[in-house]
């Protein structure tokens, strides 16, 4: 399901979890699943359906899964530690079915989910920011489903699967909504936007 080229090789997520793959010139390609001792959070990924893989500029690899929770995987320690949704906890991560990631120039790490939004987190601090499309807040989102993102010098630029394209401008996190206008041929061609360069 993903490819993510990190410092240490290539690592492939799949429905049966996070897999390392290396090469030799007598063996060939191999593939090494990611396994580890800390017993909540490796039981949990043992099993998870693997759906986005970032690192980050520190080298920490965030891994989306669906329904299962978000991860966040030390290398250097070999070490890993998730976050997981709780309707008791409304600092808690907002979904647990991750269906993007992304990095931003300040390091910030943005979160996709499936029809909970978007997930601002400031991995020092490792604080959460929701955005919905709830019309009830300042500057809802147009969507749901986020399926990508692309950073410029304004802000950042969030496709959903269905809702067309956000615009957050990173300063005031303020919301601008791009749809399709069956009525206006220079809109969006489609509400449909699952990837961006």
């Amino acid at each position: 399901r993903v490819l993510e080229k990190t410092s240490t090789g290539m690592v492939v997520g799949t429905d049966d979890g996070l897999f390392h793959m290396s090469s030799s010139p007598d063996r060939g390609y191999e593939f090494r699943k990611f396994k580890f001792n800390n017993s909540i959070s490796d039981q949990l990924f043992e099993s998870a359906t693997v759906l986005s893989v970032l690192e980050d500029r520190s080298g920490q690899i965030w891994v989306g899964s669906e329904n299962k929770v978000l991860f966040q995987i030390d290398s250097k320690r070999s070490a890993i530690s998730h976050f997981v949704n709780s309707r008791y906890d409304e600092k808690s991560i907002a979904s647990n079915s991750i269906w993007s990631l992304y990095e931003d120039r300040s390091g910030i790490i943005w979160i996709g989910s499936f029809n909970k939004g978007l997930i601002k987190i400031d991995p020092l601090h490792r604080k959460f920011r929701h955005f919905t499309d709830d019309p009830m807040s300042a500057s809802p989102l147009s969507f749901n489903i986020i399926s990508s993102f692309m950073e410029d010098n304004e802000g950042l630029w969030v496709g959903t699967d269905g809702g067309g394209l956000n615009f957050i401008n990173k300063s005031t996190d303020n919301v601008r909504v791009f749809r399709n206008d069956p009525n206006d041929p220079a809109s969006l061609a489609s509400n449909a936007v699952l990837d961006l360069l």
